[in-house]
């Protein structure tokens, strides 16, 4: 902010910025190569105010881009539904388009979006984004004092397995960065860094034995940074790999075949105002209930690998659930009809497991309704899906 509002500074940056472009970080000086790790270094710390200025200067640039998986088109079935849900919806979140959610409700046809590998050079990263010398991402906040003068772990080769989205919300950082770990899993420290709030981020990386950078700065030579949010094939089979870990420790332990995972009060307030009552309908059908503030991974792995059936409120949760749910099994999302989006409903396919969702009634501020005959009736239309015909993917 600052830059755009003291005209002095910016032009002192732009001759600054023209000139650390054209020398190449000193080797047109003779600098030695020490040397030069050190004066990369050190103009490694104003990447975040440089960049902005030098793409206004001289123009975006982009990175060196590999295709890893092109677009992929398939054939799908539509998520299960009773009649009349889609009359109910009335808004989505902050970050969708509502006609997006309702195609996905009756697509029989997708696209995957590719899987790229970016590389970059000479880095700076931290947990809210990074920054070379002409390119800068950033999720939040202005350039802190530490990223000026802090300390810097240096490292040669960093993959970095993160994202706008995986920084804020749980779901994506499992369903998205974890699967991104596994690409290029020999090359280079990882850099995934989950939230220090997410107790169960830390537990995922334990036993999936993937061991993230801990550093609060990073300077990286080298930096591969990916697309990697669509639900194709390469994803597909990194998820299975992620099954396989985990079923290998949970999976061999008995569980009730039918799961409700109780939100409760984390992530977003999304409260179900008659949940007592429903869970205990639930539990009298022989249902098991998790509540995710007080179940270890442990716990919920150790259901949720033996599920055939879960059910849940939509929220970044579900993502202990797609890490573990066998093909033909089944999800019923529970959507407010002013939050309506169909996230799950990819994510579900390219598990092969049947998605199906319930349009709830209510408000953020007074709660949610969820009706226990429509919810049993859209779980078995969710079954009958994996009897009739194999779940597609999005």
């Amino acid at each position: 902010m600052f830059v755009r509002e003291n005209g002095f500074l910016l032009g002192c940056l732009q001759i600054f910025t023209k000139w650390l472009a054209q020398s190449s970080y000193g080797s047109a000086y003779g600098l030695g190569y020490f040397q030069k790790r050190i004066a990369m270094l050190a103009v490694s710390r104003l990447n975040p105010l440089v960049a902005p200025v030098l793409r206004r200067v001289l123009g975006r640039i982009e990175p060196e881009t590999d295709v890893l998986q092109p677009a992929e088109t398939e054939s799908v079935r539509p998520p299960a539904f009773l009649p009349g849900m889609l009359d109910r919806v009335t808004a989505t979140d902050e970050h969708s388009v509502l006609s997006y959610h309702i195609d996905t409700a009756q697509q029989t046809v997708v696209t995957h979006v590719p899987v790229l590998r970016r590389a970059y050079r000479n880095v700076l990263v931290h947990r809210s984004g990074f920054a070379s010398l002409r390119h800068y991402e950033r999720y939040g906040g202005r350039v802190g004092l530490a990223e000026l003068v802090g300390p810097i772990t240096q490292v040669t080769e960093l993959r970095y397995c993160h994202s706008a989205m995986s920084w804020r919300y749980f779901g994506h950082w499992i369903n998205d960065a974890v699967p991104s770990a596994l690409i290029e899993p020999g090359i280079g420290d990882l850099w995934i860094s989950p939230h220090v709030t997410w107790g169960h981020a830390f537990d995922y990386l334990a036993i999936l034995g993937l061991p993230q950078l801990s550093a609060s700065l990073v300077y990286a030579g080298e930096l591969t940074a990916y697309q990697d949010y669509g639900q194709g094939s390469h994803k597909r089979a990194r998820y299975d790999q992620i099954k396989r870990k985990i079923h290998a420790r949970f999976g061999d332990i008995g569980g009730n075949d039918r799961v409700y995972i109780r939100r409760g009060g984390t992530g977003s307030s999304r409260q179900i105002r008659n949940e007592a009552a429903l869970i205990d309908a639930l539990s009298a059908r022989n249902w098991r209930i998790l509540d995710v503030a007080t179940a270890s991974v442990a716990e919920m792995q150790q259901a949720l690998c033996r599920a055939k059936v879960v059910v849940s409120i939509d929220g970044s949760h579900l993502g202990h659930a797609h890490m573990a749910l066998r093909p033909g099994s089944a999800m019923v999302t529970l959507v407010p009809h002013d939050r309506f989006t169909l996230n799950q409903v990819g994510r579900s396919r390219a598990h092969q497991v049947s998605p199906g969702f319930l349009v709830l009634s209510g408000s953020q501020t007074q709660g949610y309704l969820v009706d226990l005959d429509e919810l049993l009736r859209t779980v078995e239309l969710a079954k009958t899906a994996t009897v009739t015909g194999a779940a597609g993917h999005d």
